[in-house]
């Protein structure tokens, strides 16, 4: 009887998915009248089925390549690193700078669900919007000219005016990483904005989806001796991730999407 309730269950999960991309646990847990350790195990066991993918705080309706297989969509790899970044590298009470782009913007959500006590530094409009209906946040935006492609704010006047701010972290997007040239952009601008940010913070990390792993662009930004250490997914091709430790870069590869923070 047990396993029939749980099976009527499960199946109802995955049709639920089909009406919605993303449903949290919460949600679950109120259709169903459970706890949140059985909808875990069920999404868990689901997973591991291919019915759905685990993203953090509840699961994804899975989509599909040409091939018919489960494709890994980009968003499911921010989960990964921003959950890997919130549960092992930003201290409480610490302050940190936050780039544009959806890891980051992913990170934000995660700080903002904890309410966790902490300082952000950002010139991105989407983490500004969720970062301030978090009241332990100390929130602080660089300002400047709005652009709308990458939904941010710059200004030439940063590099004067970073001699006032001071971070520990400065969590910035990697769009290609090279152990030859290291860390590179298409953007002419790019590099100005991002090495002053690193002179602000104590320590850069680099956020790279595995996609972009041994990839170059014309305009570098860093090698490794000034960042030193970055975060990609689990997806990661393991020969690109050894060359990339063997060039001096310390990759770290977040573990697969849970909801255990």
């Amino acid at each position: 009887m047990k396993k029939n309730k749980a099976t009527t269950r499960q199946n109802a999960i995955i049709e639920m998915l089909k009406t919605k991309e993303m449903i949290l646990i919460d949600e679950f847990c109120d259709t169903f009248s459970c706890s949140a350790s059985t909808i875990r195990n069920d999404l868990n066991l689901l997973a591991d089925q291919g019915a759905l993918t685990r993203i953090f705080g509840g699961a994804k309706r899975n989509s599909f390549d040409l091939a018919g297989k489960a494709a890994v969509s980009t968003s499911d790899k921010d989960f990964e690193i921003a959950s890997y970044v919130v549960k092992h590298l930003i201290a409480p009470q610490s302050t940190i700078i936050l780039d544009y782009g959806s890891p980051c913007v992913e990170i934000a959500r995660l700080l903002a669900k904890e309410n966790r006590t902490i300082s952000v530094l950002t010139f991105s409009l989407p983490i500004m919007e969720i970062l301030s209906k978090a009241p332990a946040v100390n929130l602080y935006s660089f300002g400047g000219a709005y652009d709308a492609k990458r939904q941010a704010f710059y200004d030439d006047y940063l590099k004067a005016h970073s001699n006032y701010l001071h971070a520990d972290l400065f969590f910035m997007i990697a769009n290609s990483v090279n152990p030859d040239a290291g860390f590179t952009v298409p953007c002419p601008d790019f590099p100005i904005t991002e090495r002053t940010l690193m002179e602000i913070a104590t320590k850069t990390i680099a956020l790279c989806d595995s996609a972009n792993l041994t990839k170059s662009n014309y305009r570098i930004i860093s090698d490794f001796t000034e960042i030193s250490t970055m975060v990609s997914d689990s997806y990661a091709d393991p020969d690109a991730v050894m060359r990339l430790r063997q060039a001096g870069l310390d990759v770290l590869i977040a573990d697969r999407v849970s909801d255990e923070l």
